[in-house]
């Protein structure tokens, strides 16, 4: 327990002392307990004594999702589609809801950092259209849970939470940073922590000391010098972490390597034997300088960081409508024009004249020429002419309704002329899409189970249950033997194969040659 304690001085003067031990202050009296106040004069008395009770410290935390994301999406290449979604996810919500503030940050390429090197990052394969996919999902789901995001183009999640603990810092507000990434341990300071979402460890300044060698402020100096395989920064060939953190230690910081690199006589290994690392260094004294820019994280990412402190607002997730195969439409509702109602008036854009409808018949013209003859408008015959029959209303113009042409069914006997009997497709093809609108229902159902992560998006699942059916194929079989290569829809050998058996003039097909990336099959 914590005591604030108020003593007065030899001089008439008071002080009080924060957040002294209850053990210390039962243990030593009230005089040994208060020692700190003696720089301040000669202890006279302790006058109070009370309870300290600090206020309550609100704790924020910073996301690398890109980071976290990709390792999980590596760490998952064997498992199901879906794995590194839910991985993600469950990181977040088991370590970010122990927080009151949660900054999730993002990368949004190209980056700035290409424009000083061309080969940064240049090693690094191009996302797969399913990873894209993945990570949308993920964002979309923390968006759901009200955590708030932070991007902006051209900058890496690392700036973006560089530029955030810049804030935080000058706010004096905690931050713990969740990331594997070695970049961020030059943010550590006594208000930032840095939690590896790979070892489960937490860096606090003397955690990156002892394992760098040199202090958080030195680790961006530290990277240059040794490289960064992640961002294909070379580095010095042949100096490791702990060989550069020797020269940080002596001669202060890379400008003062480079000044001092003749002093450096360590031999460089695997090169010329008279030549040194010392050599090296002023070689790539540029690039050094370069690599530097590299390594330094960004903190003037120009976004909203007072918004990491708004109240989180979760989202409740849309709920996904059911698809029903028995409806015509299946999941997208009918377009106006297929289920008007007879007997409703369609309303007409603003601004738009229209003439008379079906329904809004003109007044029959022996009727406004009475009114015409009478001279009065609108006002009933004289008296001394013989009422007239009323006129017979003119109809309007129907519009035929075009003819449906039934399917050939049996009629059971019996039911000739008492009933409409519903024509029955096979049963093979019960559960197949029976127009555009199913085939469009599927698609989406077929693209949120993931069970075909190949395809990008619905579109995509659409377009392959389409171009199947023109092979009579059902829906599964045709996304199991189609696949997306270099945006184009390719069949499989196993359909191309069953394409030409299935020719009546095939008498053979037969595999010829088989190479590592490549088949030849001969065929009559």
């Amino acid at each position: 327990m914590l005591w604030d304690v108020t003593v007065e001085l030899a001089d008439g003067g008071q002080v009080t002392i924060h957040k002294i031990e209850a053990d210390s202050f039962k243990k030593a009296g009230h005089l040994g307990s208060v020692q700190a106040a003696i720089e301040f004069g000669s202890v006279e008395e302790v006058v109070a004594v009370a309870e300290h009770k600090p206020e309550e410290e609100k704790h924020t935390c910073l996301v690398d999702l890109s980071n976290i994301f990709r390792t999980a999406w590596h760490a998952s290449e064997q498992d199901e589609v879906g794995s590194a979604y839910r991985k993600t996810i469950a990181f977040i919500e088991r370590h970010a809801s122990n927080f009151d503030h949660v900054g999730v940050c993002l990368d949004k390429p190209p980056y700035i950092r290409s424009n000083l090197d061309q080969n940064y990052k240049a090693h690094r394969e191009k996302s797969s259209n399913l990873m894209q996919d993945q990570m949308r999902a993920t964002i979309e789901r923390i968006e759901e849970l009200g955590y708030h995001i932070f991007g902006l183009e051209g900058y890496e999640a690392d700036d973006i939470i560089a530029t955030l603990v810049e804030h935080t810092e000058s706010k004096g507000v905690k931050v713990i940073i969740f990331s594997a990434d070695k970049d961020l341990m030059q943010l550590v300071s006594p208000n930032t922590e840095m939690f590896s979402s790979m070892t489960q460890q937490k860096y606090a300044q003397d955690d990156v000391l002892e394992k760098f060698g040199v202090h958080p402020e030195l680790v961006n100096e530290l990277l240059a010098i040794w490289g960064d395989k992640s961002d294909n920064i070379p580095g010095i060939q042949g100096a490791g972490p702990k060989i550069a953190a020797k020269w940080l230690q002596d001669y202060g910081d890379l400008e003062g390597v480079i000044e001092n690199a003749r002093l450096i006589t360590r031999k460089q290994p695997g090169s010329n034997p008279s030549k040194t690392l010392g050599d090296v260094i002023l070689e790539n004294a540029d690039n050094l300088r370069k690599w530097l820019k590299l390594t330094t994280l960004m903190r003037d990412a120009k976004i909203d960081c007072e918004r990491l402190f708004a109240p989180m607002n979760p989202k409740q997730p849309a709920e996904k409508p059911e698809l029903n195969l028995d409806s015509e439409y299946g999941e997208e509702p009918p377009h106006p024009a297929e289920t008007k109602d007879s007997g409703a008036k369609e309303e007409a854009p603003v601004g738009v004249e229209t003439g008379p409808g079906p329904q809004d018949s003109p007044a029959p013209r022996n009727q406004s020429s009475t009114s015409e003859a009478t001279g009065t408008k609108g006002s009933p015959p004289a008296a001394s002419e013989a009422p007239k029959a009323a006129p017979e209303p003119v109809a309007p113009d129907v519009v035929p309704e075009p003819e449906v042409v039934e399917p050939d069914v049996i009629i059971p006997p019996g039911l000739e002329q008492t009933a409409i009997v519903k024509h029955q497709p096979s049963t093979d093809m019960a559960l197949e899409p029976g127009s555009p609108s199913q085939a469009w229902g599927i698609a989406q159902a077929m693209h949120r189970s993931r069970m075909f992560g190949d395809f990008p998006n619905p579109e995509a699942i659409l377009a392959i249950i389409m171009t199947g059916r023109t092979f009579g194929m059902d829906t599964v079989s045709s996304l199991r033997n189609f696949s997306f290569i270099k945006g184009k829809a390719s069949p499989s050998a196993a359909l191309l194969i069953g394409l030409c058996k299935r020719d009546p003039m095939c008498e053979f097909f037969k595999l010829n040659q088989i190479f590592k990336l490549k088949q030849f099959f001969k065929l009559k």
